[in-house]
């Protein structure tokens, strides 16, 4: 039986969520900044087509959050699991 539409779409702002917050050392999502200047760089990601349009909406609402960027390809998840794989991308 196929799951339904929302309840992949929770999964995925869930486990987006949780990868969002790894991403950041101490818990604090936060920039760091020194000197005035943003001293992280891009949160780099790839993968599902499928979550393309959350991903645009939620790196939008993200950056004005954090100050943070975060760049998505949407590659398809097969892609996304090579390019996590190869380390290519911060998160798959």
């Amino acid at each position: 039986m196929a799951l339904p539409k929302s309840v992949l779409a929770s999964m995925a702002a869930g486990l987006l969520a949780l990868s969002l917050a790894a991403c950041t050392s101490n818990g604090d999502a936060s920039p760091k900044t020194g000197g005035g200047a943003a001293a992280t760089s891009p949160i780099v990601a790839a993968g599902s087509t499928f979550v393309a349009p959350l991903m645009s909406k939620w790196q939008s609402d993200y950056s004005t959050k954090t100050g943070q960027t975060v760049t998505y390809g949407a590659i398809g998840s097969g892609g996304g699991i090579e390019q996590i794989t190869a380390r290519s991308v911060d998160m798959g």
